[in-house]
């Protein structure tokens, strides 16, 4: 039986996928959940009574095995005892994995018994620092997930060093009630090459039947216009674009599902099975909401800096590099699976009623909505368009322009009315 503390439970699951073996334990009262767990949960273990001397014990097993180690002990001072260690970790490149119990953060400064701010004790010297939250809902759970994720990330992601992972563990402490250790979702990561492309990519490729991909903000030239047309016709993926994506008008690039996903209510038909993200942020709140509520069984996320961005709460892969890049070779892979073609048409269906409904629209009375309406349909091709943030771009999603819009979008406020600068070159 292991403890039934969710944070500990997901933390136990990801060091397993991670495939960290190896924990140096300390002795404590409020750690004692975590070495329980890690125990019965199979981890090859080590106890060391003395913290500073445990941290050194761990580097060895490092430089011995050259794989990632982890060392857990008690709260308070007890986590200090590991500075030296976590330095030396630091300076010589050494994947430690600092785990540190600790009370609940209501508790810190009230003089209650080894408490103090143990998150960031470390400063500068470890490559990532982060608290668990104790999980009492999905969202929680997600949360907690995501920083686990991106903690055992950091410990190896453009080059090696020591990360802490402070995990606050509330009464009752030795109360262990669940049967198993959860399958939590571990996140992969890794710059992308031509021969990057794993076996695992190229499967889930081949044979999603269902590929979306969301084109985010970005700014103009970056390439992707040709790209995207082809995957659209070859693989019949499903392409959506907000206007702040800046591509060029085409017969397969969707811009209203925002305005569809509103009106019709049998959404899960449009669920994916591959999701591909790319570029900055979504507007589009109804999105956001229906691929939270319908996940893909993938979600590739690919940028240039390889963070975990989990804007959907789903994300599989991160893929670090130029999407040009990377999507185009897609696009020299032989196709073996099957393009479900009823999943562009099933779109395009409702895309194509969202446009009849639109043109036959007349609004009542004169209004933010009426402007736009007659703004986007005299809007002169190629024009550079500045559209203000909050209601004035949602507004201006509702509409398919005419033609290529250069579109930039501020973040500054949230006016009320759309505000249109026509720069005279």
């Amino acid at each position: 039986m292991y403890s039934e503390k969710n944070n500990i439970l997901q933390l136990t699951s990801l060091l397993k996928s991670y495939g960290i073996k190896e924990i140096v334990v300390c002795p404590g009262s409020r750690n004692a959940p975590l070495v329980h767990t890690f125990v019965k949960a199979g981890f090859n273990y080590y106890t060391v009574v003395d913290e500073r001397s445990a941290g050194f014990f761990a580097l060895g097993i490092i430089l011995e095995t050259r794989n990632p180690v982890a060392v857990c002990c008690t709260s308070g001072t007890a986590l200090s005892n590991l500075s030296s260690a976590v330095a030396e970790a630091y300076y010589q490149e050494l994947p430690l994995l600092v785990l540190s119990a600790d009370r609940p953060v209501a508790w810190i400064g009230q003089m209650d018994g080894q408490t103090l701010p143990q998150p960031g004790l470390f400063g500068s010297l470890v490559k990532y620092s982060v608290q668990l939250p104790e999980p009492t809902d999905k969202d929680g759970e997600w949360y907690c997930n995501r920083l686990i994720n991106e903690a055992l990330l950091t410990l190896t992601h453009h080059g090696k060093g020591p990360v802490h992972i402070n995990i606050p563990v509330s009464e009752p402490l030795f109360s262990f009630e669940a049967e198993e250790i959860p399958v939590s979702r571990s996140i992969i990561t890794g710059i992308f090459s031509r021969p990057g492309i794993t076996k695992e990519l190229k499967d889930s490729w081949k044979h999603s039947g269902k590929v979306l991909i969301v084109v985010g903000q970005q700014l103009p030239g970056h390439g992707l216009d040709d790209i995207l047309s082809q995957l659209a016709s070859q693989k019949g993926c499903v392409i959506l674009a907000e206007t702040l994506a800046n591509l060029a008008s085409r017969p397969l690039f969707f811009t209203l599902f925002d305005t569809l996903l509103y009106a019709d209510e049998e959404r899960e038909k449009y669920r994916p099975e591959l999701l591909i993200t790319i570029g900055g942020h979504i507007v589009s709140k109804r999105l956001k909401a229906f691929l939270r509520r319908f996940p893909a069984s993938c979600h590739w996320h690919i940028n240039h800096t390889g963070e975990v961005v989990d804007t959907y709460q789903q994300v599989t892969h991160i893929l670090e590099g130029e999407a040009t890049e990377i999507l185009s070779s897609f696009i020299t892979e032989e196709e073996e699976g099957q393009i479900e073609a009823s999943y562009l048409q099933t779109w395009t269906g409702g895309i194509q009623k969202i446009k009849e409904r639109l043109s036959a629209y007349t609004p009542s009375a004169f209004s933010g909505l009426q402007v736009v309406r007659h703004l986007v349909d005299f809007l002169p091709l190629r024009v550079p368009l500045h559209i203000a943030n909050s209601s004035s771009i949602r507004l201006f999603q509702l509409f398919e322009p005419k033609g290529d819009l250069i579109s930039t979008i501020t973040a500054t406020g949230a006016p009320v009315v759309l505000t249109v600068h026509f720069l005279l070159l």
